[in-house]
């Protein structure tokens, strides 16, 4: 039997009057490339393949691309740190 997650049910929206960062694990990152496909504007890779982030703090209306890059992440190297 295959465990699995579903990721799909992460609230990853802010809470009002929160800021949040995006958090890359560099050292899960397995340089798939799938965050840079969905949000070019808030990553990229470095010579090696592995994530780096554009905007540490994304803008509200960068929220749902963010979203889907962290869900469809394959190594599960994304997430949202909440202030």
């Amino acid at each position: 039997m295959t465990n699995t997650t579903d990721r799909s049910s992460t609230d990853n929206s802010p809470e009002e009057g929160k800021t949040v960062k995006i958090v890359a694990d560099k050292h899960k990152c397995i340089g798939a490339g799938t965050c840079v496909v969905i949000a070019p504007e808030l990553f990229d890779q470095d010579d090696e393949g592995i994530v780096e982030v554009l905007a540490e703090e994304p803008r509200e209306d960068q929220l749902g691309v963010l979203n889907e890059a962290i869900e469809y992440c394959p190594a599960q190297a994304l997430l949202l740190a909440r202030d």
